[in-house]
């Protein structure tokens, strides 16, 4: 559909829940040591050159009589410069952040930079992307690149299919924005229909409100995996268990659900790799939940086994909890990013640290966990625990070295 210059498209029907519209813009900041000027001049030059081909990064959200869902409009026809500058940070000197802030006082600093929350752009003039690029206040030469996508039109994969973009001279991607709701109703060929209806339920709902309202204040941990103890697993599996092997994100995801001590732990997963209908140029929350149940996700074998019993992943074992029990079971979260990020290095510069930058007291009602690649040869993983110390993680998680000292201390 379009109207006045604009195109206007649908977003899916899990785009416009409650949950996507109370989330902040997925965003990350990237440290760097070097030419600021050129890095600066470099990256905008970029990202002209993404925009033009996905005008929908200049896009708004829009709420109407006309469909029931949130809509986004953006721009038909040639770009002008002025779209693209709605997208860089009108006001970048405001902003004073340094490496070696405190977790929760880096995203304080940084909030300017990150996209509001969805509910919050809707029927407003602002865009729902969004480029800053400023001084690292704590090291000479130093600058940090902060990008922010709004969560009701990205999920992770989405976003650095654009982000990895702003780092290579190869032609522009286009991706495929208009939505696809009948292919995104297949996410119970995955996930099953019963958990579905479990994730989307009165007393889950309630468990996650409980957690926000009432659970203990979130604390941010962040470590570098260690190579040595996930080959140590690996082996200790050696073609035994009914399995070939487990990867590195199956052991993972299981130290996680054993240190959380989870009933249930929830692990994202991108639909592109399960559904056909859905192709890796899609835009958009293609994204589903397993809900791996105790019995399963305390072995990283017992993930495995499950993704390889085909569809739909039998991730729970034993029936999921009843209404009391769902309103009070301990429940995980874990994301992984590291599939999805390519190179993130600008040339004549030293890439220092790439981070997520979420709203810890905000954002996460139950323990969470995201794995991602801090620095191009370095497997990573931030902690928001509610519910366990850094010592058990250390402990009983495959990580060792903190990202950094101060950021995490």
């Amino acid at each position: 559909m379009q109207s006045n210059s604009e195109t206007i498209i649908p977003l899916l029907d899990e785009e416009s829940s409650m949950f996507i519209k109370g989330e902040n813009g997925i965003t990350t900041i990237t440290f760097y040591k070097g030419d600021k000027g050129k890095a600066t001049d470099t990256i905008r030059a970029r990202l002209k050159e993404i925009v033009k081909v996905n005008p929908w990064l200049a896009g708004r959200l829009i709420k109407n009589k006309k469909h029931k869902n949130v809509q986004l409009a953006y721009p038909s026809g040639t770009l002008s410069d002025e779209h693209i500058h709605q997208i860089l940070h009108p006001h970048p000197a405001t902003i004073k952040i340094g490496s070696e802030m405190g977790y929760e006082e880096l995203f304080k600093q940084a909030k300017s930079a990150i996209i509001e929350k969805g509910g919050q752009l809707i029927n407003k003039p602002g865009v729902i992307s969004r480029l800053t690029i400023v001084p690292d206040i704590h090291t000479e030469n130093g600058f940090a690149l902060i990008f922010s996508i709004s969560h009701m039109v990205s999920d992770g994969y989405t976003y650095y299919r654009i982000f990895n973009q702003l780092f290579t001279s190869e032609p522009v991607e286009q991706l495929e924005v208009k939505r696809k709701q009948d292919a995104a109703n297949k996410v119970t060929d995955v996930v099953g229909q019963k958990s579905f209806k479990f994730f989307h339920s009165a007393p889950f709902v309630m468990n996650m409100i409980k957690g926000a309202l009432f659970g203990k204040k979130t604390k941010c941990y962040g470590f570098y995996v260690e190579p040595d103890r996930i080959t140590s697993a690996k082996n200790q599996v050696n073609g035994h268990s009914g399995v070939e092997y487990i990867s590195t994100n199956d052991i993972i995801s299981s130290s996680f659900a054993k240190v959380t001590d989870s009933r249930i732990c929830i692990m994202a997963v991108n639909l592109r790799s399960w559904v056909k209908d859905i192709s890796r140029n899609d835009a958009g929350n293609y994204a589903g939940g397993l809900l791996f149940d105790n019995d399963t996700s305390h072995n990283p074998v017992g993930i495995r086994k499950a993704f390889q019993a085909g569809l739909p992943v039998p991730a729970a074992s034993r029936p999921l909890p009843k209404f009391g029990e769902a309103l009070r079971c301990k429940v995980s979260l874990i994301s992984s990013w590291s599939d999805f990020q390519e190179s993130h290095d600008l040339e004549g510069c030293e890439q220092v640290l790439h981070l997520p930058l979420y709203d810890a007291k905000q954002a996460f009602p139950l323990d969470s966990a995201v794995v991602f690649r801090a620095k191009p040869d370095k497997l990573a993983v931030m902690y928001f625990a509610k519910t366990v110390e850094r010592e058990d993680l250390l402990s009983t998680c495959e990580v060792g070295e903190t990202l950094s000292e101060k950021t995490f201390m």
